[in-house]
């Protein structure tokens, strides 16, 4: 508990090899710290690696850049591979904007649009929310959407007790176990399971759905 920590500082950080022996101990906790704690994208990508981690806390957000580059984004453009904050698409969003998209900093949010799948995110690897109160993936009103699967997708972050939510999609989502099944391997953390949700509907409720008599 630092109230007054705003920045951790650490420049030269390059990497970091971290374990916690304890399965109910995290081998990273950044919590309670000042309203105004951010990490830089570089800690938050070290911190965060998803091949080193399995076990952390993060009550905090990562830092907006000072400078932009084509890169690093706070707004999704063309050639942006990491965007700082929420990615939101409605119905007139320019889908080249995300293709070169490999990580998100915030939530992604996709309501009333037209799309049918998520093949436009080719490149995304992590959505990482570390918002508590949000939605890492919030996905709501897309009437054609049939299809949840992110094909590079390796890591969603969230301290949400729902964080990757799909309602009133296609009714043929609820169907879709296998995407359920793909982000729920995502979701951070051995205690996933109803971390993924498609119209209230678990992963294994939507299997049951998909066999006769209810799955008996």
């Amino acid at each position: 508990m630092n109230p007054k920590l705003k920045r951790l500082k650490l420049p030269n950080l390059k990497n970091a090899q971290l374990h916690s022996p304890y399965t109910m101990t995290p081998a990273v906790s950044v919590s309670f710290n000042s309203p105004q704690f951010c990490l830089t994208l570089q800690e938050a990508k070290i911190l965060l690696n998803y091949r080193k981690i399995n076990s952390f806390v993060f009550f905090s957000k990562v830092c907006k850049p000072g400078n932009p580059t084509k890169k690093i984004c706070v707004a999704p453009k063309v050639g942006c591979e990491n965007l700082v904050g929420d990615l939101k698409i409605g119905p007139k969003f320019d889908f080249k904007k995300v293709k070169s998209l490999k990580f998100i900093y915030g939530s992604l949010i996709v309501k009333d649009t037209n799309l049918t799948d998520f093949k436009v995110f080719e490149n995304l690897l992590e959505v990482v929310q570390m918002n508590s109160t949000k939605l890492a993936i919030d996905v709501q009103g897309n009437k054609n959407f049939q299809n949840a699967t992110i094909s590079k997708l390796q890591r969603v972050y969230t301290d949400h007790m729902i964080g990757v939510l799909f309602k009133n999609n296609h009714n043929s989502l609820k169907f879709d176990f296998k995407s359920c099944i793909s982000i729920r391997n995502a979701v951070n953390g051995p205690d996933n399971q109803f971390s993924t949700s498609f119209d209230g509907l678990s992963c294994e409720d939507m299997e049951k759905l998909k066999k006769p008599n209810g799955g008996k």
